[in-house]
């Protein structure tokens, strides 16, 4: 499993699509459910619908919006949309 399909099975457990989350409450949601993840590697900007940077897998498994004025904000995205996008069967 990719880190990002972790992410996004912690993240649909533990929140409805909708919620609005701070980046702390993804790591401490991601480590609880995958306590051998790095910390490090938990990157939730990576995995926005409506934000990209230089790294080329940016933006390609989505999972959240990033909140463009609250820094460290995320809204999760639909639970079907993240399924779809993060190629997860159940």
């Amino acid at each position: 499993m990719y880190n990002y399909q972790k992410i996004a099975k912690a993240v649909m457990k533990n929140f409805p699509g909708g919620k609005t989350i701070t980046y702390s409450e993804i790591i401490e949601k991601v480590l609880s459910e995958f306590p051998k993840m790095k910390r490090g590697s938990i990157i939730p900007s990576d995995l926005c619908e409506n934000h990209t940077n230089e790294d080329p897998k940016s933006g390609k498994h989505t999972i959240f919006n990033k909140d463009k004025i609250n820094k460290g904000r995320y809204t999760v995205l639909p639970h079907n949309k993240i399924k779809k996008s993060c190629k997860l069967n159940n």
